[in-house]
């Protein structure tokens, strides 16, 4: 039986993920800030993107192939 349940998840990690929005430098900056206490609103700001992305990333949800 086909599903018919849409789904963009490509199973691609990182940049290969056509939905990424961040690239893997963004990504490292966005992880060593957080390190140094940077609040993650103020970091949101500055890579353009909503602060719930750069809380995914910081906790491992994704791009967790880098937050290892």
């Amino acid at each position: 039986m086909t599903s018919t349940h849409w789904s963009f998840y490509s199973g691609k990690p990182g940049e290969a993920n056509h939905m990424a929005k961040l690239t893997t430098p963004e990504v490292l900056a966005i992880l060593k800030l957080d390190n140094a206490g940077v609040a993650h609103t103020a970091i949101a700001e500055g890579f353009g993107v909503a602060r719930g992305t750069v809380w995914d990333v910081t906790s491992g949800r994704s791009w967790a192939h880098l937050a290892a």
